[in-house]
């Protein structure tokens, strides 16, 4: 997949249709891809495809005759120009999907950005790299660009409005003290404050809102976690789930003298431990291998899980920052100091990010009696991105 750093305009220009488009993938113009006209649909291409109900590129037979020709629009500073676009799977190179919007050099050159979204049921394509949609938003010029997006964004929730004003009743009480140790000690002593009784939950914390914390002292390359997700055990090498992993992959921690296995895994490089991830992006799986294993996977996990999972955990979060403090009697204390508030993941952008090394998934199993016991698969996010995942700039709540 090609790709490259966006400049700050191209990145401003981004922020514009995050807020207000959702999800959307990037297009990076090679002049290879403009002489032949013919551009890879990459993974979060067709996640967004698929995801927004346009095409389904695992479903689409190969050859010219099941190519499929839509309608689509590029969105310019000055007008929306109608496109047609095309979408197929070649009889050659196993079929890896493709795609051509006509006419596409009328508005694109080598090494320009587009970034594709979907609105009303259409493809859009906005030039990045040429538009100047973001600074017309910021000095109020009512270009069509700038009103189209405008006209897209959305309001604050009631519930939102209400657990804020919780919070703030919180934290204008003091300092919490913590109820239990450990790094989900912020999060479960804000749930004890607001009433809220601490269970294995899948779905968001407070009516639809998804409560998550960490401490203020956690640096930008620190991991936050967004979900936990066990592997479809049927599909890989590891069938006796977590006690099978801890037995053939182990070790025993100094510390404690216990068999465990506890360890990052990326897709970016193999971890000290011998774990990496694959995104199969054919098969639509995200796919964990070892070192020992390098043919078959050891753990599969249908992206379209992983992603229904992102989506109905963090509909829309409040992300809370605290301060720590450790008192004479040993009490650790959290200062409620901040909210950062999201909405709508991304999925193309899960997608990418896993690729990128963003996201990993965390191993966190050890032993217990002659079983094995886990904290869940984790997927976790590095703090300093985690709010390129979600739709639109996300609000910031001061709190003390």
């Amino acid at each position: 997949m090609n790709t490259r750093t966006l400049t700050p305009t191209e990145e401003s220009n981004l922020q514009i249709v995050r807020g207000s488009a959702g999800d959307y993938a990037l297009l990076f113009v090679t002049a290879t891809g403009l002489d032949k006209h013919i551009f890879d649909a990459t993974l979060p291409l067709r996640t967004l495809l698929k995801d927004k109900r346009i095409h389904d590129f695992s479903a689409q037979g190969q050859g010219p005759a099941n190519k499929v020709v839509l309608n689509a629009v590029v969105v310019e500073d000055s007008k929306m120009s109608q496109m047609r676009l095309s979408l197929y799977r070649p009889e050659t190179k196993q079929g890896d999907p493709r795609f051509w919007p006509y006419n596409f050099t009328n508005f694109a050159t080598e090494n320009d950005v587009f970034c594709v979204f979907v609105h009303g049921g259409q493809v859009h394509f906005l030039n990045l790299s040429l538009s100047s949609v973001a600074e017309d938003t910021t000095r109020c010029r009512d270009t069509v660009a700038a009103l189209f997006f405008g006209a897209l964004g959305e309001e604050v929730s009631s519930v939102s409005v209400e657990l804020l004003q919780l919070l703030r009743d919180v934290a204008a009480r003091g300092p919490l003290r913590a109820v239990c140790r450990g790094d989900t000690a912020i999060g479960r002593s804000i749930e004890a404050a607001l009433g809220i009784k601490m269970n294995a939950r899948s779905t968001p914390d407070y009516k639809g809102i998804e409560l998550k914390s960490f401490r203020a002292t956690k640096p930008d390359n620190g991991l936050i976690t967004l979900f936990s997700k066990t592997p479809d055990w049927k599909r890989g090498l590891i069938k006796d789930r977590s006690a099978g992993s801890l037995k053939r992959f182990g070790y025993v921690c100094q510390e404690t003298n216990r068999l465990q296995l506890y360890c990052s895994v990326y897709a970016t490089s193999e971890n000290r431990l011998g774990f990496k991830l694959n995104l199969n992006e054919i098969a639509r799986d995200l796919e964990e291998f070892h070192k020992d294993t390098p043919r078959q996977p050891i753990a599969v996990w249908a992206m379209d899980t992983l992603h229904n999972s992102l989506r109905k955990k963090h509909a829309e979060t409040f992300w809370i920052k605290a301060g720590t403090e450790t008192r004479s009697d040993g009490g650790e204390f959290f200062e409620l100091r901040s909210i950062i508030h999201t909405k709508r993941p991304i999925l193309p952008q899960f997608d990418a990010f896993i690729m990128e090394g963003q996201i990993c998934m965390d191993h966190t199993i050890h032993q217990e009696g002659s079983g094995a016991g886990d904290h869940g698969y984790l997927f976790r996010v590095r703090q300093g991105n985690f709010t390129k995942l979600f739709t639109g700039e996300p609000r910031t709540y001061q709190l003390s």
